[in-house]
């Protein structure tokens, strides 16, 4: 009696059918996550999809399958997966489902490194978001993806701001009489941008020092204390409600918690920045946040009011410089290196250079 040649019931060709594209599926969703330059664009992964689809062969799919394993195998090791296809897929339609088509989604490195961890070796924080491009719509791109800082967009805003104040205050026309418009407008345009620059260099440092603790967290939160947990965070999930920090604690205490000194590595008494940051530059910085015409009760003068009138240029120029440099003393205290893109300003020219914009 000859053998019967074998006949797939429909059941059978579709979970081959299934099979087929989840392998598919599987292989995009490692080039997407890895930024690979062969991912697919959507409409790519819907005709292939639809071509799996309408595939009658068993055959063909069988050999599809095959060199699909094959493909996801060798990527898998590549890329250094370390998840399930099942969440893959599952991460993949969440991408789908929360992001517009056409744009990418930019996630913390930190996330991307728990699906893949050939982001492990990269030079980035845990908090810095990289571009993820779900839809293909950037395969032509030559960077392959993007990378955004927070702490470095805030130190640009703040360089931005103050080249702009210098600039102002240079061009300041100080040949005019005072009743003149044109001066008038000059000096209040200079006095707008002095504040603005001083807020800024405050935003950057408290910018900078929230990505380390967020960073400390990611990688060591289920070993710290619930003090150590509700400073990092600003939470308290006894009472689950917010506890906020100063910055001038968030200084002292974060870098102590992230290095486990039994004292703060740096505080007022050895670090001439932080002390000077937390003093000086806070007065003038809190009047302007909360500013106030009242009269201070300890100094029977509007204190608050009069320190807003009096900031200087030099004074900006002290606050912004000892922002760059107290960066930089905890970013070496922290990591032993300091990040390229904090840069000082020009010696000659006394503006921030045109590299910091990169």
């Amino acid at each position: 009696m000859g053998r019967k040649s074998f006949v797939p019931v429909p059941g059978s060709l579709r979970a081959l059918r299934s099979e087929a594209i989840d392998l598919f599926l599987e292989q995009n969703a490692i080039l997407v996550l890895g930024n690979d330059a062969g991912r697919f664009a959507t409409s790519q992964v819907e005709t292939q999809v639809a071509d799996i689809r309408s595939n009658p062969s068993a055959k063909e799919l069988k050999a599809l399958i095959s060199k699909l394993r094959l493909v996801v195998s060798t990527m898998r090791e590549e890329f250094g997966v370390c998840a399930s296809r099942s969440e893959l897929l599952e991460f993949m339609a969440w991408l789908e489902r929360d992001t517009l088509r056409g744009q990418v989604c930019y996630l913390p490195k930190g996330t991307l490194s728990e699906y893949l961890s050939l982001y492990d070796a990269m030079d980035f924080p845990e908090h810095a978001r990289i571009s993820v491009d779900w839809s293909g719509v950037g395969v032509d791109y030559p960077g392959k993806f993007e990378v955004r800082l927070l702490e470095a967009s805030l130190f640009e805003d703040m360089c931005a701001i103050f080249n702009c104040c210098r600039e102002a205050d240079a061009q300041a026309p100080r040949d005019l009489p005072f009743s003149e418009l044109k001066r008038k407008i000059a000096v209040k345009r200079h006095a707008a941008l002095k504040r603005a620059a001083m807020s800024a260099a405050f935003y950057f440092v408290e910018g900078y020092i929230n990505g380390l603790a967020t960073d400390f967290m990611h990688k060591n939160g289920s070993s710290l204390s619930d003090k150590e947990k509700m400073l990092l965070t600003e939470w308290d999930a006894s009472k689950n409600r917010y506890k906020s920090v100063s910055t001038r604690d968030k200084l002292v205490q974060y870098p102590r918690i992230i290095t486990r000194a039994q004292f703060p590595p740096l505080d007022e008494n050895n670090c001439p920045e932080l002390a000077y940051f937390v003093t000086t530059a806070k007065e003038f910085r809190d009047a302007v946040v909360h500013a106030s015409a009242s009269l201070d009760p300890l100094q029977d003068y509007p204190r608050k009011e009069t320190l807003f009138i009096r900031l200087n240029q030099r004074e900006v120029e002290k606050v912004v410089d000892t922002a760059v440099a107290l960066v930089r003393r905890i970013e070496i205290l922290v990591h032993g290196n300091c990040r390229t893109w904090l840069k000082d300003r020009d010696v000659m020219a006394g503006s921030f250079p045109d590299s910091v914009f990169e």
